[in-house]
């Protein structure tokens, strides 16, 4: 596809020999490993199939003269990708390996440690340092003009929504990147070339820069004895740089003297999210694992329903459940011309235990989603009825493609008020596994597993099509 003598002209044209090539790539990989050394994660290894990866596509956006992402894969692996370009009318001009990761590294001023982001405006530096990628590749390559793209391909991929706060550790000490990115605007002065970043997803770092942040607790009480309900209610609002005010909220309610804990729609929510300012769409960058607009029902973690008065359902057994599941879920995958799932018994032994768990503490998260060294993708969903009424596989399903409503099949999402729905259909996706499990309450518990796992970064509008 990319002939030999665009390859060579490339190098002809500034990237000079091998030598400097190889050199180029160490130094990328050292100061690379230096950086997740900082922050307790194991080096990168460099792989000459990733560098293969990373240098076609560096040379395709220089003959182009274009700077966006691949969609870069191998044998069906969706491979990470950080991407930078340095122009100055030098032609002399270099690129060194510490100014590029220095240039990516800088993020971490945007990043907040222990939570996940509501953008990808540090996506170069969470990238650098992702504790679950193993090895790098990397690619540069001149344009005609003077531009230096530099492509750096990484496996397994990061960047994964969801699972920021294991995978990105605060540094161990005192950390400052050596140098900061230079100004984005262009130059023809030496001292000023032009460095530019480009990250997975859109994002608008000024925005970010400037926010102030305020939380407050209240509690309403109803009913009393048996019939007493306690809502807490807590509410952290956030006043952002262009003045709008974005409230995430946190309801728990408790049931009669005791406070046996139950959950309603709402009361799952980690994260909803109020806007002050009548825009519908975000004004903001790529929001990730947030929900957006004024749906507070779920959030990407986590669905739940709940109803005291409901119709009693006759409970269905395990395996009825399971295998309405997967059937429900391939109805809904042949609309969107994805294949069907297939159920895998150590999916749902995994599905399973993970929902004993959640049962057994009354508690409601995710998994640490690791199985056999392999990620999965993973819906949770919680019930609760007073009356003791089921969960069908049906109820549960339906429950997750509704947020069909909520997404923009043209677009990348700049958040995953969808992650639900777009898991079920997801294209690459291929096995499946369901778990179900009650509390001493009465709060019914679901988890379904997924492999290979949805919701990647830059892969959405490639695996989630719109119904046929």
């Amino acid at each position: 596809m990319y002939s030999s003598g665009f390859r060579v002209r490339v190098r002809q044209s500034g990237i000079s020999n091998q030598r400097n090539d190889e050199r180029f790539t160490d130094d990328v990989i050292r100061y690379h490993n230096d950086y997740r050394k900082k922050h307790g994660v194991q080096p990168l290894t460099h792989s000459p199939e990733l560098s293969a990866q990373a240098q076609r596509w560096a040379e395709v956006l220089a003959q182009t003269n274009t700077f966006k992402h691949s969609n870069a894969s191998i044998r069906g692996e969706k491979l990470g990708e950080n991407i930078a370009m340095k122009w100055s009318s030098h032609q002399q001009d270099s690129y060194s390996g510490q100014e590029v990761t220095d240039q990516w590294y800088s993020e971490i001023k945007f990043y907040t440690f222990d939570r996940e982001p509501s953008n990808l405006s540090a996506g170069h530096f969470t990238q650098i340092v992702w504790r679950g990628s193993r090895e790098i590749g990397i690619g540069r390559a001149r344009s005609p003009d003077g531009k230096l793209m530099v492509v750096a391909n990484y496996r397994p991929a990061g960047n994964v929504i969801g699972r920021f706060t294991e995978n990105v550790p605060s540094p161990c000490g005192p950390q400052s990147p050596r140098r900061l990115a230079a100004d984005t605007g262009p130059s023809s002065k030496r001292e000023n070339p032009r460095l530019t970043l480009h990250s997975n997803t859109p994002s608008d770092i000024r925005r970010q820069r400037m926010e102030s942040k305020s939380t407050r607790t209240f509690t309403e009480t109803t009913g009393s004895g048996a019939n007493k309900v306690t809502k807490t209610v807590v509410e952290e609002t956030i006043i952002k740089a262009d003045g709008s005010k974005v409230t995430n909220r946190k309801e728990t309610i408790t049931r009669g003297e005791q406070g046996g804990a139950s959950s309603s729609g709402p009361m799952m929510l980690e994260r909803g999210r109020d806007k002050e300012k009548d825009d519908k769409k975000s004004k903001g960058g790529g929001m990730l694992g947030f929900l957006k607009g004024k749906d507070k029902k779920r959030d990407s973690s986590s669905s739940s329903s709940g109803s005291s008065q409901e119709r009693v359902k006759k409970p269905q057994s395990l395996k009825a459940f399971i295998d309405e599941c997967v059937k429900v879920h391939n109805t809904y995958r042949k609309k969107h011309g994805a294949s069907s799932l297939s159920h895998a018994k150590d999916l749902s032994a995994f599905a399973q235990k993970w929902a004993e768990h959640l049962a057994s503490t009354n508690s409601f998260q995710h998994s640490d989603c690791m199985h056999k060294g392999e990620r999965l993708g993973e819906n949770i969903a919680c019930k609760w009825s007073s009356s003791g009424g089921d969960y069908s596989g049906k109820d549960v399903c339906d429950q997750w493609y509704s947020e069909i409503s909520k997404h923009d099949f043209q677009n990348e999402p700049r958040s995953l008020g969808s992650g639900h729905f777009t898991q079920m259909v997801w294209k690459a996706s291929k096995e499946i596994g369901v778990g179900k499990a009650k509390t001493s309450g009465g709060k019914v518990i679901v988890v379904a597993s997924y492999r290979p796992a949805g919701n990647l970064v830059g892969s959405f509008t490639e695996n989630v099509r719109p119904p046929k």
